[in-house]
């Protein structure tokens, strides 16, 4: 669930969804959600196989910004997005289901694949405080450092 300027979004397995101030849900997508998060004023949804969705207009049209990861993916051409955070406003952050943490920019070109140190690349939580980065996988938690990341 994400919550933009009086507009709350809501995802389920059958597509996600809006409510606005009249108290009336209209369907987003048929796009199977996994996860939601804003950054620096931008929606982004994690989803079932194809990547991370953005919108800039408040959640009115999306575009596939992970192009990229699903050429690089485990199974290419598929990649599933778990989890989704946001670092400083301007670095959102994603976790999936195999292929691990990735992580750009809100102006980026490019995601960074950041899965030193970790068991299994399979990603089932972001959580962010002061200028560190949890994750939680099925073979623990991790932390990385990110106050030196712009």
């Amino acid at each position: 669930m994400s919550n933009q300027k009086n507009t709350i979004f809501i995802s389920t397995r059958s597509g996600f969804w809006k409510r606005s101030d009249d108290d009336n849900w209209t369907l987003v997508s048929k796009e199977n959600v996994w996860s939601m998060t804003e950054c620096g004023g931008n929606l982004y949804a994690g989803s079932y196989a194809n990547g991370i969705l953005a919108s800039t207009d408040d959640g009115s049209s999306w575009q596939n910004i992970s192009e990229d990861l699903k050429n690089t993916a485990r199974q290419r051409g598929y990649i599933t997005i778990s989890t989704l955070g946001c670092f400083n406003n301007n670095i959102i952050m994603a976790g999936s289901l195999g292929d691990g943490f990735f992580y750009k920019g809100i102006e980026g070109v490019n995601w960074i694949k950041l899965n030193s140190g970790i068991k299994a690349p399979v990603i089932t939580g972001i959580s962010i405080y002061d200028n560190t980065v949890y994750i939680s996988t099925p073979s623990g938690v991790y932390k990385n450092n990110f106050s030196t990341i712009k």
